[in-house]
């Protein structure tokens, strides 16, 4: 997620509930995330996201740095239980 946040900084999230609700989604547009995908595999790793577009098909995450992120552009869109949680505060470590 650079250059929004940066090797060193620490991050604080709060976990999600009740995903199923109708309004879950429709409230996270813009905000940054915590993802982790399900796939053939099993469950994917953990990223950080940012939700950039909410539709019937589901969330649309992509990271800030374009150019070296996989996110949505690459997977599609999202259900909404695997968004796990909400970013609330950075701290820069000096």
């Amino acid at each position: 997620m650079a250059p929004t946040f940066n090797e060193g900084d620490w991050l604080l999230f709060r976990s999600l509930r009740n995903q199923a609700h109708p309004e879950f989604a429709k409230n996270l547009l813009g905000q940054v995330v915590i993802v982790q995908r399900e796939s053939l595999a099993g469950k994917d790793f953990i990223q950080i996201k940012r939700v950039t577009k909410v539709s019937s098909d589901g969330i649309w995450v992509e990271g800030d740095n374009e150019s070296e992120s996989t996110d949505s552009r690459t997977w599609g869109y999202l259900k909404p239980h695997e968004i796990k949680a909400i970013f609330l505060l950075r701290y820069r470590r000096a």
